[in-house]
């Protein structure tokens, strides 16, 4: 097996993604050994650092053109050399699960995972908090959401997303299935608190009257509102290989718990054409909008 050298470098001062909130100060860099691993180990995210040491999430790819990379979480110590590497495996009834992403809750990592029923068409969402002394589940499996899918799309059976609230209390689990070039975006939510108990959800179905609708950006803020930025197609998508896409104009969608409905704004950059735009959602409810 090929082995590639990384070496890993830390901003300790600078709390990116910590599990304690800190003040600003000028950061010390630290440069951790040299590490001997595959080249197909890619690191996905740095998911947080507890003063003794950081959470990490690898991949490794089996091909050139993986669908379903291995995933990994590894705990390296302060002076950012290797503690323990274990590979993810989850399991729900007996089901396989794939691994979708990492939250932390009150210093604790959160791992999200999904399951398929294709026979009730369904995708499952289930948590699980782990250890970082042993990178392993600390209980059993717990199924947290359900989403339906309509797409005949076997083997393409959507993404989910994910968002924390300003004050971590609320995590938002943003669900799309497939779709063509020609056909507007289908996608469902869900907001839960800080235990993972849902709140409440919706499964968005856009007016006819909308042009071809694709999601771009989403949050939410402290009191559990969703916000979607989204793109609006006039015509068919222009082709993204050739990056022209002179068609479109972007709208943001807020909802609320409170109504069925959702308001809908249209979002304007004067005088100029935006290719892309995020959002950063407050606290309190204020949305700002960079393209």
């Amino acid at each position: 097996m090929k082995k590639v050298v990384s070496i890993l470098c830390l901003f300790f001062a600078m709390a990116l993604c910590s599990f304690g909130q800190t003040d600003f100060k000028k950061p010390d860099i630290v440069v951790g050994p040299k590490i001997k691993e595959s080249k197909k180990m890619l690191l996905e995210r740095i998911v947080a650092y507890d003063g003794d040491g950081l959470f990490a999430v690898k991949k490794k790819s089996a091909g050139l053109l993986p669908k379903n990379p291995a995933i990994f979480f590894e705990y390296v110590d302060a002076s950012l050399s290797p503690v323990i590497k274990v590979k993810f495996k989850g399991k729900y009834q007996g089901k396989r699960l794939k691994y979708e992403g990492v939250v932390v809750k009150d210093g604790k990592p959160y791992v999200l995972a999904s399951g398929v029923n294709n026979k009730q068409k369904k995708r499952y969402l289930c948590v699980n908090s782990f250890s970082k002394e042993t990178l392993q589940p600390t209980g059993e499996w717990r199924k947290i959401a359900e989403f339906n899918y309509t797409s005949q799309l076997v083997r393409k059976l959507g993404k989910f997303g994910f968002r924390t609230s300003q004050d971590s209390a609320r995590l938002l689990v943003y669900y799309t299935e497939p779709y063509q070039d020609d056909e507007t975006e289908k996608f469902s939510f869900a907001v839960f608190d800080a235990d993972f108990n849902k709140l409440w959800g919706r499964e968005v179905e856009l007016p006819a009257s909308m042009g071809l609708f694709n999601v771009e950006d989403y949050g939410l803020d402290n009191m559990g509102n969703v916000y979607f930025l989204g793109k609006e197609y006039e015509g068919k998508r222009s082709s993204l290989l050739l990056n022209i896409e002179k068609d479109h104009k972007y709208t943001l969608l807020s909802f609320t718990a409170v109504k069925d409905s959702f308001i809908q704004r249209a979002i304007k950059f004067e005088g100029k054409l935006a290719r892309e735009a995020k959002i950063f959602v407050r606290g309190k409810g204020d949305v700002i909008c960079t393209g």
